[in-house]
């Protein structure tokens, strides 16, 4: 399903799955945009993946070269028109996100942008939900 490049072909639907590690997830104060979404795993690690946090608003995911470092998260089916709600909300136009297509678990998800705040501190559970 993935190239080279962490692009993927959507399903003929024109759905796509993401993965949320953050405010979308189930509890999160943002989780209400995925109102429309289907959850198909919760509880999912993800390694190879740093957390940061900014001012205890939201996070920021970066890959690593590390795979004992792990984010934890859940997967959702959306639609295109959730897509768009969720790029804005993220600020892609911006650069504040990226979408980045994860092959080891065939989901898309938000890393960290070019315009994002610098020098966060890290999450170093990688569970948003969990910190202390």
């Amino acid at each position: 399903m993935a190239s080279s490049n962490n692009q993927a072909t959507e399903p003929q639907s024109g759905f796509m799955r993401i993965f949320v590690y953050g405010t979308l997830r189930q509890g999160g104060n943002n989780h209400q945009f995925l109102k429309k979404a289907y959850l198909i795993a919760n509880h999912v690690a993800l390694n190879g993946y740093i957390m940061y946090n900014y001012n205890e608003s939201y996070p920021f995911a970066k890959p690593c070269n590390d795979l004992n470092r792990v984010i934890y998260g859940e997967i959702y089916e959306i639609s295109p028109d959730t897509l768009s709600v969720l790029n804005r909300l993220e600020g892609t136009d911006e650069g504040l996100y990226m979408l980045m297509f994860e092959p080891r678990i065939e989901a898309w998800l938000y890393v960290i942008g070019p315009n994002a705040p610098k020098n966060l501190p890290e999450v170093a559970s990688g569970d948003w939900l969990a910190r202390s």
